[in-house]
């Protein structure tokens, strides 16, 4: 049985979902931000090949 993997692409910048810009109201040393580099340079080419 195969199943289709369904993704959307996402910036961190899309304004669509945010009123407010949060690279301006997350301070530069929130852990979020180190959650969000990692997740930045996860390597999702095999995953994607799954789509």
């Amino acid at each position: 049985m195969s199943t289709k993997l369904h993704t959307k692409s996402y910036s961190n910048n899309d304004r669509l979902f945010f009123l407010l810009n949060p690279n301006e109201d997350i301070a530069e040393n929130d852990p979020v931000r180190v959650v969000d580099a990692v997740v930045e340079s996860l390597d999702l080419r095999e995953f994607k090949a799954h789509r």
